[in-house]
């Protein structure tokens, strides 16, 4: 029915962009998709939040924490309004 890819950063429009001190760029797929047979929809995302940048930003280890926090709170209002949008 749908579907998008938005970066976790803090222009998660703009493609390849990361957060300061993450390793790699970030994104998260988005579907919504219809089942032929009942009709239902359902909402699926995918993601895979930084692992190099928590690594080499985690001296000290809580740094690390905070970039993966920053990219799980842009997650989450990507998945609000990709959930909220109007099906056009």
């Amino acid at each position: 029915v749908r579907e998008g890819q938005r970066w976790l950063s803090a222009s998660p429009a703009i493609p390849g962009s990361r957060l300061e001190g993450a390793g790699c760029p970030r994104v998260v797929t988005q579907a919504l998709l219809k089942c032929c047979h009942s009709g239902k929809e359902i909402f699926v995302f995918c993601t895979h939040l930084d692992h190099r940048g928590m690594l080499e930003a985690a001296r000290p280890f809580s740094a690390g924490l905070q970039i993966q926090a920053a990219q799980g709170e842009i997650l989450l209002k990507e998945v609000e309004a990709f959930c909220d949008a109007d099906d056009a």
